[in-house]
């Protein structure tokens, strides 16, 4: 794929409702963010309400995003 107007990931930060701890390659929010794509974000294995299911991801500052790409 064209990668070359991707947004440069440094100063990224992701932040969820609902993480679930460390635990290899899953669980917390900052894997969003990480470039990897054998990682990945999810809840807690334990269960959450629906109202903590979310994931924020701030651009670290003012951009024009005119896609969304995810995996």
């Amino acid at each position: 794929s064209d990668d070359s107007k991707d947004l440069p990931l440094e100063g990224m930060t992701a932040t969820a409702g609902n993480e679930q701890a460390a635990s290899g390659t899953e669980g917390p929010a900052y894997n969003v963010l990480d470039g990897n794509t054998s990682t990945i974000w999810h809840t807690d294995w334990n269960g959450s309400e629906r109202d903590v299911q979310w994931i924020d991801i701030s651009l670290g500052k003012e951009q024009i995003v005119d896609g969304l790409r995810y995996l």
